[in-house]
């Protein structure tokens, strides 16, 4: 059932794989490599999103992924672009983050 009160944000809107015609909806500079749904939920909860969830549910271009989507409410912003551009930006933020978190060394074995 469509719901006129949220704006539906699928992974593919900030996928930088992913083609305008794919269904990329924002600049690739803006975009990230295969964003999971896991981190696009860190994303808005950071951003201070309150979000709702749909697991298991296949993008319409992508009928064969079943990755989800998360439904903001359209009073927190005036547009769907700047809800998905908001996203991305935390998203580049938390990828940013953990590439400059020091990684455990392994032990090699003499």
């Amino acid at each position: 059932m469509k719901r006129s009160d949220v704006y539906i944000i699928w992974p593919a809107y900030i996928d930088s794989t992913k083609s305008r015609k794919q269904g990329r909806k924002i600049s690739i500079n803006l975009c990230v490599k295969k964003p999971s749904l896991k981190e696009i939920i860190e994303a808005a909860n950071r951003a201070g999103i309150s979000i709702e969830i749909e697991q298991g549910k296949a993008y319409p271009r992508m009928w064969w992924s079943d990755k989800g989507y998360i439904m903001i409410p359209k009073s927190k912003f005036s547009s769907k672009l700047l809800a998905i551009k908001t996203i991305a930006k935390q998203l580049r933020r938390i990828r940013a983050e953990a590439m400059k978190a020091p990684q455990k060394k392994k032990k090699r074995k003499k």
